[in-house]
This record gives structure tokens, C-alpha cells and sequence, in this order.
């Protein structure tokens, strides 16, 4: 109940703002899993970019002459390609602040909440080691409109450890290893309604 008032709270002045747009987005995410505060070139030049897909819902609009809000529900198969082809679902939440740089170009920055509900390899489920189910990334991005076409490309920057942290020792004392996402992703979307 807490996280239905929470997001409806984040939504009100999106759909309370004098144009709002309701569609639908797709696209391919292009991930990573990047280790923090250590190098092993022995682990790291296998693992590769891992092509995936997010697609979902979005309502968007102006709540002033220079700034839009927009809210997003999306699934997102995020991971690394490697030995075992790590694939991570997630319902993620991008929660946006949109600036329009031109009449077609809007530039847009926020958080993304996720909760991951299944970590799955090539040899079957991984959530015991990827058992993190939440995530929040930074997300920053640019959309070009079309009147209801939408084409748009965000870099997402996962701030916290998809798995349970390491240690190392570092020039600092014991340092812990986080394992954290990073994706950039392609999208299309289409504006379906547009509430005046």
C-alpha cells in the first residue's frame, strides 16, 4: 500500500499538468556489469556487452514553460555476456526531469528504481549469487519526437551492488568490490492518448 500511495504521489503532477501523454515504449539495451574498487584482467576480458530488451508503459508532460516530468514502468533484461550469460529481469521505474532543447529534442535526467525478480544463467538460476533485488540507477538521455513517434537513447548508471559486495585490499585499507549495472539503451515509443 506505502508503494502505491509513493508512486501516485511521483505520477499526480505529471497527469495533473495541462498536456499529458500516455504510450507505449520498446528498444534493445546494450549491458554491462562493471566491478568497482578492484581490476582482474583475468575475470574481466571475459566478460562482454550483453544485448537485451526493455519495453513498457510511459506518461509524460509539462508541468512548466521549461520543465516536463515523465514516469516510466518498464521490464528490462539487463546482465553480462560471458561464460555464463548472465540475464537480469528487472521492473524498473525511471522517474524523469525533461528539458526541451529544441521543439523536437528533449533532454531528460532522473533516478531508476528496480527490483530485480529473477537472475537466470546458462546453467539455470543465479539469484543466490545475484541476490540484490534492488537497484537504483541514474539514468540521463535525449528523446527525438516525430508528432507520436518517439526515438530516444539513455545511458543508465547502477549505483548499487547487483550481488553482495567483496573486499579487497586497497591503497586505503579493505575496500569493498561492487558489482553494478551499466546500460545504454535504444528506444522507440508511441504516444497512444494525449489528455488535454
Amino acid at each position: 500500500m506505502a508503494w502505491r500511495q509513493f508512486i501516485i504521489a511521483l505520477l499526480l503532477p505529471v497527469v495533473s499538468s495541462a498536456q499529458t501523454n500516455f504510450g507505449l515504449k520498446t528498444g534493445l539495451n546494450l549491458s554491462d556489469i562493471v566491478m568497482t574498487n578492484y581490476v582482474n584482467p583475468d575475470v574481466e576480458s571475459d566478460l562482454r556487452i550483453r544485448p537485451g530488451l526493455h519495453a513498457g508503459f510511459f506518461v509524460s508532460g509539462m508541468v512548466s514553460e521549461n520543465i516536463g516530468l515523465a514516469a516510466e514502468l518498464l521490464y528490462s533484461d539487463q546482465g553480462v555476456k560471458g561464460a555464463t550469460n548472465i540475464h537480469l529481469h528487472y521492473v524498473t521505474l525511471p522517474l524523469m526531469i525533461r528539458y526541451p532543447v529544441t521543439d523536437r529534442v528533449t533532454a531528460e535526467l532522473g533516478p531508476a528504481p528496480s527490483y530485480l525478480f529473477a537472475a537466470m544463467s546458462r546453467h539455470g538460476d543465479v539469484s543466490g549469487t545475484y541476490n540484490n533485488k534492488l537497484d537504483v540507477s541514474l539514468d540521463g538521455g535525449f528523446e527525438l519526437a516525430f508528432s507520436k513517434l518517439l526515438i530516444g537513447i539513455r545511458y543508465c548508471v547502477g549505483m548499487l551492488s547487483v550481488r553482495e559486495p567483496g573486499q579487497t585490499i586497497g591503497s586505503s585499507g579493505i575496500e569493498k568490490i561492487k558489482y553494478q549495472n551499466r546500460v545504454l539503451q535504444f528506444s522507440i515509443g508511441y504516444k497512444l492518448y494525449t489528455l488535454e
